[in-house]
């Protein structure tokens, strides 16, 4: 039995996800062909912010408040890996998007026609870049054991 308190917690975390999930949708970002598919409850239970589920909530909590700019990022991120297939192929095309909606996502919230926001451009695009880096140098891990946990595992790779 769930008190009141996680009850409003975990609604808070659905309607935020909800909201996460149509800005990916509005800035029109490059995402698996299944993401418009997946209903707002299971995108919800995928959705995580920042970082691999092994991490602390307060960890991820922490990378998520620091990136704020790329939330839909890291929802794309996260479908992407939870519908991993396992091979270099789809890591690579996973991790290649990041970069392209990034760059996407950094055009929409600092465009280049308004240069008063060039200073804070230069940091966000800093940020993006670092974290591309992150994912480039530790998810192929994360990307084998997401498609092993997935139901369509089935042993060796052909």
């Amino acid at each position: 039995m769930s008190t009141l308190k996680q009850a409003m917690q975990a609604d808070a975390d659905f309607r935020h996800a909800c909201k996460v999930r149509s800005d990916v949708l509005r800035l029109n970002l490059s995402r698996p062909v299944c993401f418009d598919a997946i209903p707002c409850q299971e995108f919800a239970s995928i959705y995580n912010g920042y970082g691999p589920d092994s991490w602390p909530q307060s960890l991820r909590s922490a990378i998520t408040w620091i990136y704020d700019n790329w939330e839909p990022l890291a929802a794309v991120h996260d479908v992407d890996f939870d519908r991993s297939d396992g091979t270099r192929k789809g890591w690579l095309e996973a991790t290649a998007r990041w970069e392209i909606n990034g760059t996407l996502a950094l055009s929409d919230r600092y465009p280049m026609r308004k240069p008063w926001l060039w200073p804070a451009r230069a940091i966000a695009w800093t940020k993006l870049r670092l974290s591309y880096r992150a994912l480039q140098l530790g998810s192929w891990g994360a990307w084998e054991d997401a498609y092993k946990r997935s139901a369509t595992f089935v042993g060796d790779r052909v």
